[in-house]
């Protein structure tokens, strides 16, 4: 009887202090951040080196900024706001762990993301702490400016944001093009191939946002977990999810922002 009980005891000690599998496994960090590493390397080598054209001649930016918006590429200048509206989307998946980063300034890399894109963010995504627990509390308590990244209402804008660069690439805004937008697609296109191959800032920021695009993986990813996206016997069908909406520069993570739950609140 002594012996039975006693081994009851153990049963009941083992089963307390081994920690339940988790339904939602954290991924290999340390090798993403390796791979963000590099790629944010080799993306500075390309931009400063190997990328074709004259560092000095601005070209297609150089007109955006100028106001001359007539002679740009309608293709090229979806990208260039794209750009703006990926780094925003990285703003608002970065911003719940914010207050849990030791070493760097959420904020200060989020803002500089939107003018020097994967060159700001890579370095950060690459060093950043991993945060897949955190409360609303948590994050409301960051400050206004956390509260308004993690609303609704500042999802919606971006998506009616990147829901416009969209159509203006499809040529929709364009007067008079009602049934040809195919080859006026077409004609971006090839001229947009063009500039890659000439144009240093056209090549560097098409490589840019493929860069963005696929480090959006991991705080996406991330983010799911926070809301309880990844769930027991469905960790295939959320990875599938996580791809569908990564595979669409912008668009898929605007309207994530817009359908995912809201963090859990402290019990």
């Amino acid at each position: 009887m002594m012996c039975s009980r006693t081994d009851e005891m153990k049963t009941e000690t083992s089963s307390t202090s081994t920690p339940s599998k988790s339904t939602s496994p954290v991924p290999s960090i340390r090798v993403e951040r390796v791979a963000t590493g590099v790629a944010a390397a080799v993306f500075a080598i390309y931009g400063l080196v190997l990328a074709p054209g004259s560092l000095t001649d601005l070209g297609e930016i150089g007109r955006i900024l100028s106001g001359r918006l007539d002679e740009v590429n309608d293709l090229f200048f979806a990208i260039f706001n794209l750009l703006g509206a990926v780094s925003f989307n990285f703003a608002v998946l970065l911003n719940p762990g914010a207050s849990r980063q030791k070493l760097l300034s959420t904020g200060l890399f989020s803002f500089l993301g939107v003018f020097f894109g994967f060159g700001a963010l890579g370095p950060y995504l690459a060093a950043r702490e991993y945060v897949p627990s955190v409360s609303s509390e948590e994050v409301a308590a960051q400050g206004i400016t956390s509260r308004v990244l993690e609303s609704r209402a500042f999802s919606v804008g971006l998506l009616v944001y990147v829901l416009w660069i969209y159509a203006f690439a499809l040529g929709v805004f364009t007067p008079g093009t009602e049934n040809l937008h195919d080859a006026i697609f077409y004609a971006a296109g090839v001229n947009l191939f063009r500039l890659f191959s000439t144009d240093r800032f056209a090549s560097v920021s098409v490589v840019d946002l493929v860069c963005l695009s696929l480090a959006t993986w991991g705080p996406l990813t991330e983010d799911m977990r926070r809301r309880g996206w990844f769930a027991e016997g469905r960790l295939s069908e959320s990875y599938l999810t996580a791809l569908s909406i990564a595979s669409t520069p912008g668009l898929g993570v605007a309207l994530y922002l817009i359908m995912r739950p809201r963090l859990p609140k402290v019990d």
